[in-house]
């Protein structure tokens, strides 16, 4: 009985061995390979030598200043700008933080109640607006209506006690033109004000009146932004007969420059198109990307209204080339005679000190994203005390040393690795080999 436990005993010691060796196989071939395969990180990546440009920033001004990068920068930069550096006269590491001013846009709908609605036959329609005990800032009006295919001019009066009433705004129009060009124009700007009451007058002139009238007021804030007009031209409009389609190239001139509108100079009258817009820094249909999905383009001309729609606004992209395509329908295309281009610049901030020389580097696929603390900080800086600098001419850095791309030892000598795994393999499948053999005489002696 004694023999018969202690085999038994031997038995699961075997096995817990064959176990341990095949976990150290295991951990063995990982080790192996983690430590052939790794590769070292380049030391010193944003060492100015490892820049292939670089700009002087002119100017004397000191303490925190700004500079707008250039086309040429976004050209020859990394798409995200990460491998953009400041150095100073003596290759100190600058921190510094991209930013720009971009266009804010608050808009917040206030209740209102309807009052007094009143009707003269084919003459106008006529209802106020309650916004209620408190006094609200307002400047837009949506008209709401389930008619369709329509053209109303419109006023809008002011009065804080719904007796005596002021013109806020005359000769606005309404449009809705569904059927024709499935386009509709139904909101009304006007001055700030802050009269509880609003009377809006709906000019019918002949037609019947528009149904289940109602209104919305809104105030809308927006803080326009810095906006600049970049250096484009159209490259190649293309029609495609069997899409019933117009695809328009625009060329940018820069790789990686950021646009969020572009501005069409259309010679027709009358038409709304619907458009999606792409972006891509290589002119290759496979390589663009869309921006924005679907967007109108529209001009309506007649005797009782004119308007138009001929810009197109979209999350900013960074790209050489904008592709537009235009869907035709059955209709002609659109006789397109130029475009413009518009972007918010980026722009530099960082502390200069007086009589220091300022470069800024670029070009290091190599050069990790900085953080700095400026980043944290900058929100207490006054905008309206930076000086501002200017970026000289982009030259190749004369003492450019590309930082040398360390290639793996398992890269460079890979028979080494698989060697070594296959005598691993070999020396420890051996081992487990032997321990079975003895496991399975131990088992038959049982």
């Amino acid at each position: 009985m004694k023999n018969k436990l202690k085999t038994n005993a031997n038995i699961n010691m075997t096995k817990d061995k064959i176990t341990g060796v095949s976990l150290l196989i295991l951990l063995t071939l990982l080790i192996i390979t983690a430590v052939l395969t790794l590769t070292p990180i380049a030391a010193n990546a944003a060492s100015p030598s490892h820049y292939l440009y670089r700009a002087q920033v002119q100017g004397d001004k000191s303490d925190y200043i700004y500079f707008n990068i250039t086309p040429e920068v976004y050209d020859k930069s990394h798409k995200t700008l990460s491998d953009i550096r400041i150095f100073s006269a003596g290759d100190k590491e600058i921190p510094y933080l991209i930013w720009n001013i971009t266009k804010q846009w608050h808009r917040e709908r206030l209740g209102v109640e309807i009052l007094n609605r009143s009707y003269i036959t084919k003459s106008h329609t006529t209802f106020t607006l309650d916004l209620g005990a408190e006094y609200f800032k307002t400047n837009r009006l949506k008209i709401v209506t389930t008619s369709i295919d329509f053209t109303r001019r419109v006023t809008i009066e002011g009065s804080p006690d719904n007796r005596e009433f002021v013109t806020i705004k005359s000769d606005a129009y309404i449009f809705d033109y569904t059927t024709e060009h499935k386009t509709s124009g139904t909101e009304i700007s006007y001055p700030k004000t802050d009269y509880r009451y609003l009377k809006v007058t709906i000019y019918d002139n002949g037609e019947e009146p528009l149904q289940n009238l109602g209104g919305e007021v809104f105030i809308v804030e927006v803080t326009e932004g810095e906006i600049v007009s970049l250096e484009s031209d159209i490259k190649k409009i293309a029609q495609k007969p069997d899409e019933t389609t117009t695809e328009v190239i625009i060329d940018l001139k820069y790789r990686n420059i950021p646009s969020d509108s572009i501005i069409f100079k259309i010679d027709d009258k009358n038409f709304r198109r619907s458009v999606q817009i792409l972006s891509s820094n290589i002119d290759d249909a496979d390589l663009y990307r869309i921006v924005k999905k679907s967007d109108i383009l529209y001009d309506i001309s007649t005797p009782k209204f004119s308007r138009e729609k001929l810009t197109l606004d979209y999350p900013e992209t960074q790209g050489r080339y904008l592709k537009v395509i235009i869907k035709n329908n059955d209709d002609a295309p659109l006789a397109i005679s130029g475009v413009e281009a518009l972007g918010t610049p980026k722009k530099i901030t960082f502390l200069a000190e007086p009589g220091m020389s300022y470069f800024i580097y670029f070009n290091n696929d190599m050069a990790p994203t900085p953080t700095y603390d400026i980043e944290n900080t900058f929100s207490y800086i006054d905008l309206k005390s930076i000086s501002q600098r200017t970026v000289g001419e982009i030259e190749e850095n004369p003492n450019y040393d590309p930082i040398k791309k360390i290639i793996p030892f398992s890269e460079r000598h890979p028979w080494i690795l698989w060697g070594m795994i296959i005598f691993m393999v070999v020396f420890l499948g051996g081992i487990i080999i032997r321990m079975m053999m003895n496991l399975s005489d131990e088992e038959d002696g049982e």
